[in-house]
């Protein structure tokens, strides 16, 4: 009868660590909590601070020239970014626009760029990574007013332990506990 408990024990405790195991495969990093930094190619074009910290919400704007009367939301996500268009629709930018974003370490590739809204000449090319910056070009592109482009990111995975070691470490500690219980029956 002892035998059998222990042995549930046992089973419990191993499937306890496989599936601690599991969950904690998929990790990936955040942006959450990340400051990075804001720049224009274009001096008329204006961020509305050098950097900002990520979290809910937008973290800035982007101020278009004075008579335009209107300005891109930056709203970065865990994982993505989200350009939004306030105020009126702008065309005819000029060809070398960019939206300068620094300290994105944690970001190891570009995913998918959607679109809501009207948003025309704008494509995932318009979208570059090196070394932490990302850089976004918006002069080639038509955005009506209120419209959004996002685009994903991928990411580092965090720092977690391996499946095996996790499994290897259940199964020893199952072992510490069976040996005290044999010893503490022969007594």
């Amino acid at each position: 009868m002892q035998g059998k408990r222990r042995f549930k024990s046992f089973l419990f405790a191993l499937a306890a660590g496989a599936g601690l195991a599991l969950a904690s495969a998929g990790a990936q990093a955040s942006l959450i909590g990340t400051t990075t930094g804001c720049s224009t190619s274009n001096p008329v074009w204006s961020c509305s601070a050098l950097s900002a910290t990520i979290g809910a919400g937008s973290e800035l704007t982007i101020d278009l020239p004075v008579g335009l009367e209107a300005y891109f939301d930056v709203d970065f996500g865990a994982n993505s970014l989200t350009l939004t268009m306030v105020g009126s629709s702008i065309a005819d930018l000029n060809p070398i626009d960019l939206f300068r974003f620094s300290n994105l370490t944690s970001v190891t590739g570009l995913g998918g760029l959607t679109f809501a809204g009207l948003v025309t000449g704008m494509s995932l090319t318009d979208f570059t990574l090196n070394s932490g910056l990302l850089q976004v070009n918006v002069g080639t592109s038509f955005w009506a007013a209120g419209s959004s482009a996002t685009i994903t990111f991928t990411t580092a995975p965090t720092g977690v332990p391996e499946p095996a070691t996790l499994g290897l470490l259940v199964v020893a500690l199952g072992g510490v506990v069976m040996a005290r219980r044999r010893r503490e029956e022969s007594r």
